[in-house]
């Protein structure tokens, strides 16, 4: 088991940056040229809140990203290959819960392959700069710590998530209570605990760097009213619903076969965490009302994972 779970991690690894391959000289996004602006400029000075608007939360990892793409000829090089190590991690992260669940590796392997492929459509990821691909390996991580029972680890993913885009505070926020039911107050409590440390530690090291004065939080609430400014003006220009046909039309089995067996495994194995995840997911896409395809990146994980219990479903009723 062990030697096979071994080969499939490494398959699907290989898989994940196969699959990026063919993506890291696409054309770059409007969003590429806003994160890279300031370190195309550190050399001469340019600092964030003197000289460009705080344009991320929280700002430490804006700064290291600047040193990522601090090479105007490879910065956004860099910055792909960081983006592929990390869909890799989803990948794996996918593998994981997969195999939490079914305990049938070749179902989680389905799973991490099927999503090493359709996580790198070229519409939700190829051209854009987004965060969506870097919270995705924490918070499948942190479901499968929830499904294991390891609310202290499963709190640190989750927190490490919302650093990863603050957005995602929606996951610990909703899980906290959740799991002083489902667990009880002391697990709820451990859980809280992992994830607000690892955010305070976050925001101390954003004071620390100066990050948290009059300025910079005027420059945080103009920040977050134009992302709402935006959410109003792209539905004047294009349709939701048309966005979401269109990616259903280039990926339509794994709508087909993540939405069965995730509705066959609520329905009928009643796995909890599941169902909750499940139901997360979908309300962040709404709650950002998904005006840019990416926002979908983290439901098709979730439909990559529903295509590994499938597998699962298949090859159990083959059996019998």
């Amino acid at each position: 088991m062990y030697t096979l779970t071994t080969f499939h991690i490494l398959f699907v690894i290989v898989s994940a940056f196969l699959c990026r391959l063919p993506f890291l000289k696409f054309p770059l996004d409007d969003d590429f040229a806003i994160y890279t602006y300031r370190a195309q400029f550190m050399k001469k000075g340019f600092k964030w809140k003197e000289d460009l608007q705080i344009i991320g939360l929280p700002v430490w990892k804006m700064i290291l990203f600047d040193k990522v793409f601090s090479s105007s000829e490879k910065g956004h090089l860099r910055i792909r290959n960081l983006q592929t190590f990390f869909h890799a991690a989803a990948c794996i992260s996918i593998y994981w819960v997969v195999l939490v669940i079914t305990k049938n590796p070749w179902a989680a392997f389905a799973g991490g392959i099927i999503y090493s492929f359709y996580g790198t459509s070229p519409d939700l990821t190829a051209g854009s700069f987004n965060f969506e691909q870097f919270y995705i390996p924490f918070i499948f991580s942190g479901l499968a710590f929830l499904l294991n029972g390891s609310v202290f680890y499963a709190g640190l993913c989750f927190g490490f998530a919302a650093i990863a885009k603050c957005t995602m505070i929606i996951y610990p926020g909703v899980i906290t209570p959740l799991v002083w039911i489902y667990d009880g107050g002391s697990s709820a409590l451990i859980f809280a605990i992992a994830t607000t440390g690892v955010i305070v530690i976050s925001n101390l090291i954003d004071w620390k760097l100066g990050f948290w004065d009059a300025q910079s939080l005027k420059q945080i609430k103009t920040r977050m009213a134009t992302t709402l400014r935006i959410t109003k003006t792209k539905i004047l220009h294009f349709s939701i619903w048309f966005e979401i046909v269109l990616l259903i039309k280039q990926s339509l089995p794994i709508w087909i076969g993540g939405i069965a067996a995730l509705a066959f495994f609520i329905a009928e194995e009643k796995i909890f965490w599941l169902t909750a995840f499940t139901l997360i997911t979908l309300s962040t896409i709404i709650l950002q009302r998904a005006f840019s395809r990416y926002h979908y990146l983290p439901w098709f994980a979730l439909l990559s994972a529903g295509c590994g219990l499938g597998m699962h479903w298949v090859m159990v009723g083959s059996l019998l």
